[in-house]
């Protein structure tokens, strides 16, 4: 089990391009099978679509920072990050590493 005190959480903002989120959608469906197939060190990476918003969350939680890193270097997100989401996007993606404050999750 991870120790609570050095997991990291990040968010991704992701705002498609108009008649573009179907796309952006799989696209992230295949990404989750690659990140979980691939990288241990993620614990969680679950995406919400706004239809209000037209906007996409990405909802990630991984054990430690090297595996953060490990995420940033590897193949399937290069690939996502240079030509997965070319043409998609109507603006740029936002990440950032936030703080848990509280709340709580079952199961």
């Amino acid at each position: 089990m991870a120790d609570p005190n050095s997991l990291v959480y990040v968010v991704a903002q992701i705002k498609p391009a108009e008649g573009k989120a179907e796309e952006v959608l799989e696209g992230l469906a295949l990404l989750a099978k690659a990140v979980e197939e691939n990288e241990p060190g993620c614990l969680s990476y679950q995406f919400f679509f706004s239809k209000e918003d037209y906007e996409i969350e990405v909802f990630e939680i991984y054990k430690d920072a090297a595996a953060v890193q490990a995420h940033k270097e590897s193949p399937h997100i290069a690939e996502a990050m240079k030509e997965g989401m070319k043409g998609k996007l109507a603006a740029p993606l936002k990440i950032q590493r936030v703080e848990r404050k509280g709340g709580f999750r079952r199961g």
